[in-house]
């Protein structure tokens, strides 16, 4: 078995390098789950007017949005019209939570 890390060359996929990605995959499934949870905590409280802890760290909502981009591009292509229409249909994502 050759393994150099700095250039990822390998002569043998070992079963625990397999292992290793099966695992860090779980992790990161877990991990996005656990955040996906605490963060509908944090909104909930925020859209609930619960007060913030002093410290470091801030946390707010932003307003889902159109992404201004995709107006801009839309509108040179299709024109002001199309893009009226398309806004006109769809309504704002939910709110995102900014911590930082």
């Amino acid at each position: 078995m050759t393994t150099t890390t700095q250039a990822q060359t390998t002569t043998v996929i070992t079963q625990d390098m397999l292992v290793q990605v099966k695992l860090l995959r779980n992790q990161i499934k877990d991990m996005q789950e656990q955040n996906k949870r605490k963060t509908a905590i944090i909104v909930e409280a925020l859209e609930n007017g619960v007060p913030i802890e002093n410290g470091l760290l801030r946390a707010s909502l932003r307003e889902g949005g159109r992404r201004p981009k995709w107006k801009e591009i839309v509108k040179k292509l299709k024109g002001e019209g199309y893009v009226n229409n398309v806004i006109s249909h769809t309504k704002p994502g939910p709110p995102s939570l900014i911590v930082g």
